[in-house]
């Protein structure tokens, strides 16, 4: 989550995309963050279910997003600089969310 506040500034920290609220779609979320748990507080308001995880045992400098038949991948260099990739392949798609339901699963540990 810190890599894409800092390629991203303008979106403030905890705030979700504005079409994805604007819509009613429900997010699920994991991240790691300097700053703990942030979505926590917010997740209600947001219409979210959000995970922390410890950045130091889960190191991610990046973001997967899983939407419908979409996977889009984006990854931060060192200088936070966006790189991004997105499939439309339902299969794929599938295959991304069991592994993300996996890390679900395993993040329980640390709630």
């Amino acid at each position: 989550m810190d890599q894409i506040h800092a390629a991203f500034p303008e979106r403030e920290l905890d705030k979700p995309n504005p079409d994805r609220i604007k819509h009613h779609i429900k997010s699920h979320v994991i991240y790691t963050s300097q700053h703990g748990p942030v979505y926590k507080e917010t997740d209600d308001k947001y219409n979210r279910e959000s995970r922390f995880m410890p950045g130091e045992a889960y190191p991610v400098t990046g973001d997967i997003s899983i939407i419908g038949e979409y996977v889009i991948m984006i990854s931060f260099g060192d200088d936070n600089r966006a790189i991004g990739i997105s499939i439309r392949n339902a299969e794929m798609a599938r295959s991304m969310k069991t592994i993300f339901d996996m890390c679900w699963k395993l993040s329980e540990n640390y709630q």
